[in-house]
């Protein structure tokens, strides 16, 4: 096996965009609950989530022993348990459907996306995305967080 210290160390250097951590203090801000729902790895993803404050994080963890990796994988989140994520999460928050929105870049959120009152695609790398999507935004950051604020203020003063 591999040093588990590689690994944390190559996957923990990702870096989270610009424009992320203002996005994810605002929703902060306004009260919303937030969440990363990933396939990815723990190693990944945990750091990112602690960078952005996120209250919930859920991915896939690589088991280590005495600082190996063993080559196992406790699998949390697979794409098609991404719908099953979000509604254990909703219900955990008192939530109805139409109080979540998703946001996803690939088919893979389809799942995750049909849970939701409102199903946000950002820059998609995947076009099958967008018949499941509500809403798609492309650019930077800054729009999706305009885009969000403002769904958030409608449904705020209805």
């Amino acid at each position: 096996g591999k040093d588990e210290k590689i690994a944390r160390s190559s996957l923990s250097d990702l870096r989270v965009r610009p424009g992320y951590r203002k996005l994810f203090n605002e929703l902060k801000k306004l009260g919303v609950f937030t969440a990363i729902v990933s396939a990815g790895l723990s190693y990944a993803v945990q750091p990112v989530a602690a960078t952005l404050g996120v209250d919930y994080s859920f991915f896939n963890i690589l088991e280590a022993r005495q600082g190996t990796l063993t080559g196992r994988v406790f699998v949390n989140v697979e794409p098609r348990s991404k719908g099953e994520i979000v509604d254990r999460l909703s219900q955990k928050l008192g939530l109805s459907r139409t109080n979540v929105v998703t946001v996803g870049d690939a088919d893979a959120d389809e799942h995750m996306f049909r849970k939701a009152g409102l199903a946000v695609a950002f820059n998609p790398t995947d076009t099958r995305i967008l018949p499941m999507s509500h809403a798609l935004i492309q650019g930077e950051v800054e729009k999706l967080g305009q885009f969000l604020k403002w769904v958030l203020n409608v449904k705020t003063h209805r």
